[in-house]
């Protein structure tokens, strides 16, 4: 899937030696998307600076109409800055699909004259350098426990 800055493809496997968290949502979510981009901000503050460096967060978005490049882009670098976050937009429905079901994850988005309906499964993905998902969250998981898990994760690379 391309990057929206830059629209370099995205693999959705971490750096050697980090991981990379994968969540399908939306700019315009009132709820579910904003929390848990605060509380992986939260989790990678509570990290060493040097661990915290080695875990990329990638935002795919579902509402690829209303989520602009430019609009998602800032939307991920206003929580992670420039380098951790990376903003994910295809407008292809086929090839979101395929992504969505490599996570078990889902959306759907419906039109209605002057309102739009977003609905997506909201579970985080931790992904290791071999491309495999280590663990997955759902929404609620603490900032406190994603950094548990992410310490964890990130010294098993290391031995």
């Amino acid at each position: 899937m391309p990057d929206a800055t830059t629209g370099a493809p995205i693999v959705f496997r971490a750096d050697p030696g980090g991981l990379l968290a994968v969540y399908f949502g939306y700019t315009q979510c009132p709820d579910l998307c904003p929390t848990t981009m605060a509380d992986l901000k939260v989790a990678l503050g509570e990290l060493d600076p040097d661990d915290a460096d080695r875990v990329v967060v990638a935002l795919v978005t579902v509402d690829p109409e209303r989520d602009t490049p430019a609009l998602l882009s800032a939307y991920v670098a206003g929580f992670f800055g420039e380098g951790r976050g990376r903003a994910v937009r295809t407008t292809d429905p086929a090839a979101l699909a395929r992504v969505e079901a490599a996570f078990l994850a889902s959306s759907s988005v419906h039109r209605h004259d002057d309102t739009v309906e977003v609905s997506h499964s909201a579970t985080t993905s931790i992904v290791d350098d071999r491309g495999t998902v280590r663990v997955q969250w759902p929404f609620g998981t603490s900032a406190r426990s994603m950094a548990h898990d992410l310490r964890i994760l990130l010294n098993q690379g290391e031995g």
